[in-house]
Formats: structure tokens, C-alpha cells, sequence
């Protein structure tokens, strides 16, 4: 018998999808055979590592986050326009983009799937459709729960009477409803069976993606940043640290960028702020590159600036009446970068701004130097209100509304409280025990199942068969 075979179903931007290309690198060097498949820039990201890539989303992802619709969607915080404009977005691509789905699967022969949020309605239907597993694998402790706002979005409401889950319920049916409006006739025809064969009901979309899951729902977030979990997760629920690339195999354009320019900054001077918000645009370039600098000039530091997608740059600042001031300032102090290996330069910052997406504050708060979050969409507010209560740096409000003195305030207060400094280091010793990959292929390899009731052992869950029933693939307990 050959490697036993696990696919990635993984959707988003380069921040969503980078952990992914860890978990399979994780799953490869433990002797599967991986096969990755997202959107078309995950090639470059894969191919480093010569981890096996199908393209099976023909948008291009950066561009679309470009889309002025796009941009106001993310700087107002808005759910229903995102999941209105996502719907949008994959109807007009959705019977190429779930053909090639249902092909690649059947050409691999995964006996397992490993799916992403923005995925999971397509991965379930493939699966169902199938007869092959599919698990989920989250980046953040963001699942349907009573004790968590739903999506980090909205308010976090009483838990009397199920208020948060009660919402959670609503707006994971609601996405699951649009998703599967335009792929139902799709995929009738690809699989020539009755929506009941492989469209998943919500109670089993629940069973593995939930604080009440029934199997194993895996979190790839640290139990040391997050934690203490919520009381209303089952022992289903595992949350096994993140996954994020040693320093070692950050190469590449994607991950490690021009090392030699950083490595000369970095020698030049004092331990500069670091400044990034990946795939996020908040208004526009100029409002977050003058927001950007204009702070940095009332702290007098330094820094290492990713342009990002939002692609900020030095021609924003033209046109300002402090232009040429800002422009001598960059010229002295700060490094304009494409890219840059988190691993080797965090823990060489002062303090670290950034978006608050989950694999950045994963890696800034394993770095042990303070973190300022400015939030601009979805799970980062929850993640501005996390820093907050842990105590490692400060979470700012939304990032539309902030000033220069708003963020120049919480970077020199990150800066020069011993406290916050203290945090940071405890929390980051707290989090250099966690191993997400070999929490991750443990996991794996725990509760692992043939399609032909070949039973497997798997730990506390005891033993597990995969049964097919009514054309349906799933993991029972036996």
C-alpha cells in the first residue's frame, strides 16, 4: 500500500493560506503524500518546498482584495457585503472552479480532506459526494461557541439564553445557504446524484466545525495566547499551538525577502518598530502609509515597513504639506520592504504593529516583543481585545478611525512599559513549548481511517471506523 494521501482545500489571502502550506510540509516530511489546492499565488508559495499544487480557484486572489468594493467591505467591518461579494465573486467562476475541485480530488484519491473556513461548504460537498472525510482546520479559536462573538465581529453578548451561538448558528447557515445556492446545480450534474447525496445538513457541518463538534476539529492557535479555552468545548476540539515555518525554511521571495538589505538596517541602529498589514487595505495606501509614518515620526524610532497588498509607498506621501519632512524621515529611518522573514526579525524589533490577522499575532506573540494591533476586519478586532486582556501590548480600535497620535501613543507605550515588555516575554516562553506541526501530524496520524472499515486507533477518542452510509463518508466512533 502506498503513503496515505491528504488533501488541502484552502482559500483566501497570502495570510489565510501560509499555515497551510506549513500543515502540508508537516504532513510530507511525516511520509504523506500532500496534495495542496487553492487559489493560483499559492503556487509561489508552495514551490520553495515542492509541495505538490493544484490551482483550483481561478480568481486572482490580491487583485480582488484590490477591488474598491472589496476595500470598503474590509475598512467598514462588513460581514454580510463580504459574504454577498464573495458569492458574487465564485458564481461567475463556480462551475470551473468546482469541476477542477471534484477532478483533482478524484485524480488524487485522498482518504482524507483538510479544509479551511473559507472552503469548508465546497470541501464538505466534494467529500460528501466522494465518500471521503473532511476534517477542519482553523487557524484561530473562531468557532460557533456560546462564550466567543461570533466571527470577532460583533459584540460579545450575554450567554444567557445561547445569545452568541444563537448569532453563530445564523451567520454560518446564512454563508452555508449562499455557498450552496450556486454550487447545487453544479454539482448535480457533476455527480449525478440527489442534493441529498452531498450537500451537508448544517447539523453536520456542526460536527466538525463547532464547540459541541463530535470529531475532531483541529485549532492551529496557541492554548497559551488563547487560552483558557471556552467551557462549552468538547474534548473534540483541539487546539495544538500554531503553525508557522522554522527560520530555517523561511526562503524564497515569499517568505524571506531581501535578507541582506534587512540584515544592514538591522546593524545600522536601535531595534526598530516593525509595521505590516498584510493583505489588508484599510480606505487606501495613502491613509494607512501617512497614518503609518506620521506615527512613527512622533516616536522617533525606526522601522521595517512591508508594503503589503495594499502596496504602501513612499509616492503617498506626495502631495502632503509635511511631504518633504516625512520623505527625510523615511530616507534616514525606515526600510521599505516587499517581504521579510518574520522568524528572524521579529524578535529583533521593539515593538511589532500590525492587522491582527491569526498567523501574524501568532508569530508576533512567539516573538516576545510587545505587539500594537490596529484591526481593521472580522477576527483582528477580537484579536485587538485578546492583546488587551493578555497584557502584552495594546489593541487599538478600528484602524479607519485612528490618528497618528493614536498609534504613536500605544507604540511608545509598548515601548516603555516594563509590563507589557514582562508579558511579552512570559507569554512567548509559554508558547515556545507548544509544537503546532507535531501536534498537527500526531493528530493526524491518530485519527487516521481507511474507506473500507479499516479500523484505526485514535487516542482518547478510543477507536474509530470510517463508515459509508446513504453515500456519505464520515468518522464514527466503534
Amino acid at each position: 500500500m502506498g503513503p496515505r494521501r491528504v488533501a488541502l482545500v484552502i482559500e483566501g489571502s497570502r495570510g489565510d493560506v501560509q499555515p497551510y502550506v506549513v500543515a502540508a510540509l508537516a504532513l510530507r516530511r511525516a511520509s504523506y503524500s500532500v496534495l495542496v489546492l487553492g487559489p493560483s499565488y499559492c503556487a509561489e508559495l508552495t514551490k520553495p518546498f515542492a509541495l505538490d499544487f493544484f490551482e483550483f480557484y481561478p480568481v486572482d486572489t490580491k487583485k480582488d482584495c484590490q477591488k474598491e468594493e472589496m476595500i470598503k467591505t474590509f475598512s467598514d467591518n462588513n460581514f454580510a457585503q463580504l459574504t454577498k461579494s464573495m458569492s458574487e465573486t465564485k458564481t461567475s467562476v463556480r462551475e470551473e472552479m468546482l469541476t477542477k475541485l471534484v477532478t483533482a480530488v478524484k485524480d488524487f484519491q485522498p482518504q482524507l480532506i483538510l479544509s479551511c473556513y473559507l472552503s469548508i461548504c465546497d470541501a464538505m460537498n466534494v467529500g460528501i459526494g466522494l465518500g471521503i472525510p473532511v476534517l477542519f482546520l482553523g487557524l484561530q479559536v473562531m468557532i460557533a461557541s456560546n462564550h466567543i462573538p461570533a466571527f470577532g465581529m460583533f459584540p460579545q453578548l450575554p450567554t444567557l439564553f445561547g445569545l452568541n451561538r444563537r448569532l453563530w448558528d445564523y451567520l454560518c447557515r446564512s454563508f452555508a445557504e449562499e455557498m450552496n445556492k450556486s454550487s447545487e446545480p453544479i454539482l448535480l450534474k457533476l455527480f449525478g446524484k440527489e442534493k441529498e447525496q452531498f450537500q451537508p445538513t448544517m447539523e453536520e457541518y456542526f460536527q466538525i466545525c463547532s464547540a459541541d463538534a463530535e470529531y475532531p476539529t483541529i485549532l492551529a492557535a496557541s492554548r497559551a495566547l488563547h487560552g483558557p479555552l471556552p467551557p462549552d468545548f468538547t474534548e473534540h476540539v483541539h487546539c495544538i499551538g500554531g503553525l508557522a515555518l522554522e527560520s530555517e525554511d523561511q526562503i524564497g521571495a515569499e517568505f524571506g525577502g531581501d535578507l541582506q538589505a534587512m540584515e544592514t538596517f538591522l546593524a545600522a541602529g536601535d531595534p526598530p518598530v516593525y509595521m505590516g498589514y498584510g493583505s489588508m487595505t484599510c480606505q487606501n495606501a495613502k491613509f494607512m502609509t501617512l497614518l503609518s509614518i506620521r506615527a512613527l515620526m512622533k516616536t522617533g524610532q525606526r522601522a521595517v515597513m512591508l508594503r503589503g497588498w495594499a502596496e504602501l509607498s513612499l509616492e503617498a506621501l506626495e502631495g502632503e504639506p509635511d511631504s518633504a519632512e516625512l520623505k527625510s524621515y523615511c530616507q534616514e529611518k525606515v526600510l521599505l520592504m516587499d517581504t521579510a522573514p518574520h522568524a528572524a526579525l521579529f524578535p529583533r524589533c521593539g515593538v511589532l504593529v500590525h492587522h491582527g490577522g491569526a498567523g501574524t499575532l501568532n508569530a508576533s506573540a512567539a516573538s516576545g516583543i510587545p505587539t500594537v494591533i490596529v484591526p481593521i476586519f472580522l477576527d483582528q478586532y477580537y484579536h485587538s481585545d485578546l492583546v488587551n486582556a493578555k497584557g502584552f501590548g495594546v489593541g487599538l480600535k478600528a484602524m479607519k478611525t485612528l490618528t497618528p497620535d493614536d498609534l504613536a501613543a500605544a507604540i511608545k507605550q509598548c515601548l516603555e512599559s516594563a509590563e507589557i515588555r514582562q508579558k511579552a516575554k512570559e507569554i512567548a516562553q509559554e508558547m515556545s513549548k507548544e509544537k503546532g506541526t507535531e501536534s498537527l501530524v500526531k493528530l493526524v496520524n491518530g485519527c487516521w481511517v481507511q474507506i473500507g472499515g479499516v479500523v484505526a486507533s485514535y487516542g482518547m477518542y478510543g477507536t474509530l471506523t470510517c463508515v459509508v452510509t446513504k453515500g456519505r463518508c464520515s468518522l464514527h466512533e466503534s
